[in-house]
């Protein structure tokens, strides 16, 4: 950057942009303020952006933003013009402000592009990239002109990101990676190109990314790749990539060798910071996997995780509550977190709420609420444990008509779904010459 900005600015941008260490964000934003409280133009660009996209994890403002923005392009940050253009922004006061037009802002800041400036350079392309340039610019006559011009403007945009994160722009590299990963906005999706760009970047901290360009790789059912992506990852003790790996180990996916006790280990360095990490170092404690069985242990860490909002620890905690592991058994406390878990689209979740009703636990006995809370899970899911609850509705007649065959179905997909109890369910029907069911005489 260099010739371009005053050391405070150019300081507090290397804090926000060019390093991926969230506790250092404050610093830079402290030095944002201190740059447009000496009248540079450019921070209030920089500025108005913490508070319009939350970088450095700014609360959004967007009056702030905005204010920010017309104060800037005020005193001729074209930077300024370009990213009040692309909050939408430019108009009223803000775009009575500017001193020339919208083109000739543009020109200015890809001629500092072209210099070499790294933001600059993330400004273009985002201005070629989210369409500005084809709406506000070029303005095509035809949608065969637009077309082709979408074309041509996220090759440029793409140009211009890899120009940027070469040099260390974190958010350069996202968009350079995602929109190849992706193939949004005219970039076509190739996920080879964007793995294949990923392991070339040299200069720019991609640290965020770990888990991203792991999963693609697993996706590939590459699991070497993903695993040496997830080692990066476990090296700064980043949760995600420690979780995720831990999981690999657990249930050894790609021919890995399976390994409970390093996915325990995984998983309790993800649980410092990670809601699935602590999920998952309580279903170590739950089953015994890689440490001794201990259902306090579980009940303590489905709590925490549960509380931080993650629908499987909420699910795993309502059914701790109901069967009374690692606390007194609380159906009121089971339904509060079956419902929150159920409302995030956890089919398992149902599963309870349908016993709760079915047993009247904490609820009225309701064969019909319970029917319609297996049926939803059923389908949500593929729950063994629901399919058989409802082959026993229908087997018994429990707030509906007997039916044999469709109790066998329910039974017999049951079965399919890991639900082992159901065979002996299943084992008192035969189907007679006439492709009936019948119950088999007891003897």
């Amino acid at each position: 950057m260099g010739k371009f900005y005053s050391d405070t600015l150019e300081e507090a941008i290397k804090l926000i942009y060019f390093q991926s260490n969230p506790a250092r964000y404050p610093e830079g934003v402290k030095l944002l303020e201190k740059a447009v409280t000496d009248g540079e133009a450019d921070a209030y660009y920089f500025l108005a952006r913490c508070y319009a996209w939350e970088d450095g994890d700014v609360p959004e403002d967007e009056l702030k933003a905005r204010q920010l923005s017309r104060d800037g392009i005020a005193k001729g940050s074209d930077l300024c013009v370009l990213g009040a253009d692309r909050m939408n922004a430019l108009q009223g006061d803000v775009r009575a402000a500017m001193k020339k037009p919208l083109r000739e802002s543009f020109d200015a800041v890809l001629k500092k592009a072209e210099e070499g400036e790294p933001m600059a350079q993330y400004a273009v392309g985002l201005f070629y990239f989210w369409g500005d340039m084809l709406v506000d610019i070029q303005q095509p006559a035809t949608p065969q002109d637009a077309a082709k011009l979408e074309k041509e403007n996220a090759a440029e945009a793409l140009k211009w990101f890899r120009a940027s994160a070469d040099q260390g722009c974190i958010p350069a590299f996202r968009n350079a990676f995602n929109s190849v990963r992706n193939g949004v906005n005219g970039v076509k999706k190739d996920i080879a190109e964007a793995l294949k760009y990923a392991e070339g970047i040299r200069n720019c901290d991609i640290s965020g990314f770990y888990s991203e360009i792991a999963l693609e790789y697993e996706a590939m059912n590459q699991f070497q790749d993903a695993i040496r992506w997830y080692q990066k990852g476990v090296e700064i003790n980043e949760p995600v990539c420690c979780n995720n790996l831990g999981m690999i180990y657990l249930n050894g996916w790609g021919g890995i060798h399976v390994d409970k006790d390093q996915a325990f280990l995984l998983f309790k360095r993800s649980s410092t910071s990670f809601r699935v990490g602590l999920y998952n170092l309580g279903r170590c404690y739950c089953y015994g996997w890689g440490v001794q069985e201990d259902k306090d242990e579980a009940f303590k860490h489905f709590t925490t995780s549960a509380e931080m909002g993650y629908r499987e620890a909420q699910k795993d905690l309502a059914w701790f509550y109901y069967e009374g592991y690692g606390t007194y058994a609380n159906y009121e406390k089971c339904i509060y977190w079956a419902n929150k878990s159920a409302n995030q689209g956890c089919g398992k979740a149902k599963t309870l709420l349908g016993k709760c009703h079915f047993y009247g636990k904490g609820l009225h006995q309701d064969y019909e609420a319970a029917r319609r809370m297996f049926s939803s899970a059923a389908q949500e899911s593929d729950d063994g444990e629901a399919y058989h609850f409802l082959g026993l509705i229908y087997d018994q007649g429990l707030g509906v008509e007997v039916k044999l065959p469709v109790a066998v179905t329910y039974y017999q997909k049951a079965l399919a779904n890991g639900y082992t109890d159901a065979s002996k369910d299943l084992a008192g029907f035969r189907k007679t010459i006439f492709g009936r069911w019948k119950r088999r005489k007891r003897r």
